[in-house]
């Protein structure tokens, strides 16, 4: 009974935990640990309706990439967000664009571009127009398959694109001189104290209430124990008290 009820309270402040990292990102978003970023999927847009639907909530922007993970989380939330039947491949819009046509990649939140996975023969500026990134799945191998980029015309709409905001301290406006992304970097470390600080908070709030959950039942267990030993005492008694009855009686 009561190791039961340990675990159903063990489960419910497991669900609490994730329920709480849910809950860092607007109703709609996801959550992603590593880079403290909340992302949301779009769907049929091209880059300028994509980038202006990012702006509209949160003042967010298309996603900026920066590590292998990152980029494999983008494209396995877009594939659990877009339902795909196409015999095509899932592609989704990042924020990697060529403002300038010049051949100098930039992100739209101004981060540095210190990470990319280009397809094989990629960017290849086909036909001249190809200033906007597309993420899609490429086959590495027969068994092993990858996202890659691919460079496509801004004005081409995909079935998918990728918004993110920062949910943390750092700046998520396009417009300010410090780089979101940059920023993001630098005070990952003071977030991370904060993070760790509400982390032992919640530690210790979660054993607290784990203590007063629990205490019912070992004041019950104490009150249990309390009485069967003075039982026994007093059986102890009976006996001894019975045993020199009789033996006075002889």
């Amino acid at each position: 009974m009561i190791s039961s009820g340990i675990v159903n309270i063990l489960t419910s402040l497991t669900i609490l935990s994730h329920s709480s990292l849910a809950n860092l990102c607007a109703n709609g978003w996801t959550y992603f640990n590593s880079t403290l970023y909340c992302y949301k999927v779009l769907s049929n847009v091209n880059y300028n309706d994509a980038l202006n639907a990012c702006k509209l909530e949160h003042n967010a922007t298309l996603v900026s990439i920066h590590s292998d993970k990152e980029n494999e989380f983008v494209n396995d939330l877009v594939t659990r967000s877009i339902e795909w039947s196409s015999p095509n491949l899932l592609t989704a819009l990042i924020g990697l664009h060529d403002p300038d046509h010049s051949g100098q990649w930039q992100w739209t939140d101004g981060s540095i571009v210190d990470y990319k996975s280009w397809g094989p023969g990629q960017p290849n500026g086909q036909y001249g127009k190809e200033f906007c990134v597309e993420t899609i799945e490429t086959f590495q191998s027969e068994f092993e398959k990858r996202h890659h980029w691919n460079d496509i015309p801004c004005d081409l709409s995909r079935p998918a694109a990728v918004c993110a905001y920062c949910t943390g301290s750092c700046k998520s406006n396009p417009d300010e001189t410090s780089s979101p992304r940059t920023t993001a970097k630098t005070c990952t470390l003071s977030q991370q104290s904060d993070e760790s600080a509400k982390k032992w908070k919640i530690a210790f709030f979660i054993l607290l209430l784990l203590f007063l959950l629990l205490l019912p039942f070992v004041i019950i267990s104490a009150r249990k124990a309390r009485q069967t030993q003075w039982l026994s005492i007093d059986l102890s008694l009976l006996d001894f008290f019975t045993l020199c009855g009789e033996q006075c009686s002889e």
